[in-house]
């Protein structure tokens, strides 16, 4: 299929509307558990491109990505990467457990035309893993940032946003201390 006919979803609000997820607290950033999204949203996602970012942090999912021809299961305490551009399709059965943070790059202030930006975010890159396995303390630490960011969005304060973006740092470099060291776990240092 012509990449030209994948159908490119241009903001969070197209996405949640897409996909029967309401609209989002933000147009830039929303942080949701997963558990709470609600029962009738699609259980399949066609192949598609996504202009935000979105990091899911899955307890426990029954959700199968499809990378080209191969079809990978969503294990318990896994991370699974989207950034503008990739080309993705899923499909699940059965309510998912976790969170999930969408953000945009102005949002997070990301340049990915930056020359450091491939070393400051390795899992936000054509090359990197699709999907991390956790351990569970590690999964317990991402999962407690991603609350103190559900919190916030869900508050009135208003400095809110403000907040959200120093916690979306923090847990993007938690997020990539974590990856850096599994990468380095590889075999001869493949990342």
């Amino acid at each position: 299929m012509p990449i030209s006919h994948i159908p490119y979803i241009e903001s969070i609000t197209d996405f949640f509307r897409m996909y029967g997820l309401g609209a989002p607290l933000h147009p830039d950033v929303m942080c949701m558990k997963l558990e709470d999204q609600p029962d009738g949203k699609l259980t399949h996602m066609p192949l598609s491109r996504v202009n935000f970012y979105r990091v899911l942090l899955f307890t426990n999912a029954n959700l199968y990505f499809y990378k080209g021809e191969e079809k990978v299961k969503a294990v318990e305490n896994c991370l699974c990467f989207s950034y503008p551009g990739k080309l993705e399709s899923w499909t699940r059965s059965g309510r998912l457990h976790g969170y999930v943070v969408y953000f945009t790059p102005a949002f997070a202030g990301l340049d990915s035309t930056h020359k450091s930006f491939d070393l400051e975010y390795p899992y936000f890159n054509f090359d990197s893993d699709h999907m991390i396995s956790l351990r569970k303390d590690e999964a317990s630490e991402l999962s407690k940032c991603a609350e103190e960011m559900i919190r916030e969005i869900y508050s009135d304060a208003e400095d809110k946003l403000e907040i959200i973006h120093k916690l979306l740092h923090v847990y993007l470099h938690k997020v990539k201390r974590i990856y850096t060291a599994k990468a380095n776990t590889l075999p001869n240092n493949v990342k």
